[in-house]
């Protein structure tokens, strides 16, 4: 209380404070019930952005180096590692633009980070993770891009063993970590020798999967790369496919197409859904129709050029 905003803060790109407004009991209050844990102060008249829901500091020159902001508008407590990391992927995913309605609803944000927390209490599982970030950083983005949206995606279609699932989502792409870096990062299109190599990754991953105790979903590892009708890899043949699998092969590429790279631009999510069905034989093409509905972009009552 007493700091004053040094940017206005929107929500849902509606103005709820403004520059140069004081802070006060009430304001902070209001800030913690619209999920607000970012803000930037005036310090020393010169703007400091809080990052890291205020474990740190990017601080100005006139900034005295012992002094530390610690306030956290998110709780009054500590929060873990996982907590802050997670809130800054929200930041960095465009959640505002790719994720549609799904976490409008505080309470999914909250069941989301209650569950990475307790999936990333596993040693094992927080390690390899850890391990996917340093070795490609865009893979491990893409991991928990993944992880959000299957897991609110099962949910909604009252799937059941979730914690598990969603450890899987999570860690599907984990046989990247067998998968040269500049093969990972190359930025352009990949020569066919680098393709087979890359393609590895999901017999590497289910070899992972069934080291570290998930052998009952290695196979979300091996095949979220097949498709219905043939085509993908490792196996051409089309076999019994499961909804948490086929609902996954849906959002890999949704989530793959939506984020941008170093060598393109991220594709508009009505495109990435207009690619999903013109690509509709490859997929489950009821749950490709409920997953469209279940992002919703297009929300109740928006007008629309067909």
């Amino acid at each position: 209380p007493g700091d004053v905003l040094a940017a206005d803060i929107y929500v849902d790109r509606q103005l709820i404070m403004t520059k140069g407004s004081p802070i006060t009991e009430k304001a902070i209050d209001l800030l913690k019930r619209k999920r607000v844990h970012f803000v930037s102060i005036y310090y020393n008249e010169q703007p400091t952005v809080l990052t890291d829901l205020g474990l740190s500091a990017l601080k100005t020159e006139q900034a005295t180096p012992t002094e530390n902001f610690t306030f956290n508008f998110a709780s009054a407590t500590e929060e873990n590692f996982q907590a802050f990391d997670f809130y800054s992927i929200l930041a960095e995913l465009d959640i505002e633009i790719r994720y549609g309605q799904m976490l409008k609803n505080e309470n999914n944000i909250d069941y989301l980070r209650t569950l990475l927390d307790a999936i990333l209490s596993n040693d094992v599982y927080s390690n390899y993770l850890m391990r996917l970030k340093k070795w490609d950083y865009h893979s491990y983005i893409h991991s928990i891009d993944v992880f959000i949206i299957g897991t609110l995606f099962a949910r909604h279609l009252n799937l059941q063993n979730i914690e598990q699932l969603a450890t899987s989502y999570l860690l599907h792409d984990i046989g990247k970590l067998k998968i040269p870096r500049e093969i990972l990062s190359k930025p352009g299109r990949l020569t066919i020798q680098e393709f087979e190599e890359m393609k590895t990754h999901t017999i590497q991953g289910e070899a992972i999967f069934k080291q570290i105790g998930l052998a009952d979903f290695s196979y979300i590892a091996k095949s979220h790369h097949e498709r219905r009708n043939g085509e993908g890899y490792p196996e051409s043949t089309p076999t019994a496919f499961t909804a948490e699998l086929e609902l996954l092969q849906i959002i890999d590429v949704y989530s793959a197409t939506t984020m941008k790279r170093t060598y393109r631009d991220a594709m508009r999510a009505a495109d990435a859904f207009s690619l999903l069905y013109r690509d509709e034989e490859q997929f489950n093409d009821s749950l490709l129709t409920l997953f469209v509905d279940f992002i919703g972009i297009y929300p109740e009552n928006s007008i629309v050029l067909l």
